[in-house]
């Protein structure tokens, strides 16, 4: 005798295939978060005091498991707040395929407020922190921020610099430095390079090394809280001064004038001119114009000669000196003028002396003279 199915127990079963047959397009299985974060350190710790701004290490680890989708970790969704997030901030680190523990480590930023704060993270399956987020991992009153403290300096490098150098950059150690602390020379400020909290680096431009003195060095650190540090010395010292060896002029059998172009680069300085028959040189003269002011720049210098010897060659230099020391031009030369021919004896009396004496033995190349006297 054949059975018959109630209908109500007909009906339930193919109600129950619908739903399991619905369940299984709606909803596969590998489309499922399964990722959870396990643990987070910030700055190797479970809470940190920083300054306002101030970047966290933060290392979170997560385990997947599952397959596909399910055991992706792409992202890290962060966030340093009060409250649970609503909107955090994407970090896009390596990808994470296959059911493990996997870990990773970036860069997270404190609030510019001070406070205590939670932080929160989310693990994704995509790039975007869009898709598939775990479960959030709260780290309660993990990060504390402080009001900025006052810096202090200890040390600049260099400390010193000669006038006129080129723009280099100048390493300030200390403490309490921040994200914003800003290096000032002679109270402006630099363009600033945070490197910890204990140095911070800044350039400094060529216009602050045209003037011989001391400036001082600080630092700054904004609000909230924040100050002005201790001063280090900075002390811009003169230059060599700069030397030219221009060609000479008026050069005749006998007299001759020496050129320069010389620059003081801060500092008076005195300029003389070495020359002789040699470049060993041997003999100096003082410029007309010396000593320059500290301000002198392409300053012409010049030294009359006289008494020179005839249809000789002769080296020359110029030489500026001043308290940053001595700098020399290049030896340059110039021959005198043809030597004069001798008088005529019967020329020599008229000529040389305007009367009626004899002529020395110079005046006209011979040996054997008489001088005679009148009466």
């Amino acid at each position: 005798m054949k059975k018959i199915q109630p209908f109500f127990g007909i009906a339930a079963r193919a109600g129950l295939a619908a739903a399991v047959f619905v369940s299984l397009i709606l909803f596969p299985t590998e489309v499922h978060a399964a990722r959870t974060v396990t643990s987070a350190t910030l700055n190797g710790t479970t809470n940190v005091t920083v300054a306002p701004g101030a970047a966290i290490t933060a290392v979170v680890n997560v385990t997947t498991t599952g397959s596909g989708v399910a055991s992706r970790w792409y992202s890290t969704g962060w966030r340093i707040a009060t409250t649970a997030p609503g909107v955090v901030t994407c970090a896009d680190h390596p990808n994470h395929n296959g059911a493990a523990a996997y870990s990773e480590t970036f860069s997270i930023s404190a609030p510019a407020t001070p406070g205590t704060y939670n932080a929160y993270f989310i693990a994704y399956s995509d790039d975007a922190c869009t898709l598939n987020a775990s479960a959030t991992y709260t780290m309660a009153s993990a990060v504390t921020v402080t009001s900025n403290p006052v810096p202090t300096t200890t040390s600049i490098a260099p400390a010193s610099q000669n006038l006129g150098v080129a723009t280099f950059t100048m390493t300030v150690n200390g403490t309490n430095f921040v994200p914003g602390s800003v290096v000032r020379f002679a109270g402006s400020d630099r363009t600033t390079t945070y490197v910890s909290a204990t140095q911070l680096t800044a350039t400094i431009p060529a216009t602050d090394l045209t003037v011989v003195g001391s400036f001082p060095i600080t630092v700054f650190n904004p609000a909230p809280g924040g100050g002005l540090s201790n001063a280090q010395t900075f002390t811009v010292n003169p230059g060599l001064p700069t030397a030219t060896t221009n060609a000479a002029t008026g050069v005749t059998s006998a007299v001759a004038t020496l050129n320069g172009t010389v620059g003081s680069n801060g500092v008076e300085t005195t300029v003389t001119f070495e020359y002789g028959l040699t470049a060993a040189y041997g003999e100096t003269i003082t410029a007309t114009q010396s000593p320059l002011a500290a301000d002198a720049v392409n300053a012409a210098v010049s030294a009359d000669l006289i008494g020179l010897n005839c249809n000789t060659l002769f080296h020359y230099r110029v030489k500026a000196t001043n308290s940053a020391g001595t700098t020399n031009g290049l030896d340059v030369t110039f021959t005198t003028g043809a030597c004069s021919a001798p008088f005529a004896p019967t020329a020599c009396a008229a000529t040389r002396f305007n009367g009626d004496l004899g002529c020395t033995a110079n005046d006209v190349n011979i040996t054997n003279i008489t001088i005679k006297v009148r009466s």
